[in-house]
């Protein structure tokens, strides 16, 4: 996790010349190195490794109910995308969904953040 940070602080060229390792890390078992990964590919890179990580970010949005944290995580990574998250909006308001039917007291200290995130790159806010 802490690499992939490191790589994204140095920018768009470090985060090219490891391509092929960040795209490794989207199979990792941790949900944070993969969305931390995900969100640097997305962000910084463009073909099939932006491709991979756009699906790897849609995939963890379907993790609300194990894995809330990753979640969040995957939502503000999309949210840095900016005009090009629109692809994904159909994927959001699908999770936005489940998070309205679940009620407010959930997913502990972060509760509310990724329905707010939800709703702002939904226009929603």
């Amino acid at each position: 996790y802490w690499g992939v940070i490191g790589l994204r602080l140095r920018g768009t060229e470090a985060i090219t010349a490891h391509t092929t390792r960040l795209t490794a890390l989207l199979e990792d078992p941790s949900a944070s190195v993969r969305t931390a990964a995900a969100s640097a590919l997305a962000l910084s890179s463009s073909g099939p490794s932006r491709s991979a990580a756009i699906s790897s970010l849609r995939a963890t949005l379907k993790d609300v109910e194990t894995d809330p944290h990753a979640v969040f995580e995957a939502v503000f990574a999309i949210d840095a995308l900016g005009a090009d998250a629109k692809p994904l909006h159909p994927d959001i308001l699908a999770l936005r969904t489940v998070l309205e039917s679940r009620g407010k007291d959930r997913d502990g200290r972060y509760a509310g953040y990724t329905e707010r995130l939800t709703a702002h790159l939904l226009g929603k806010d």
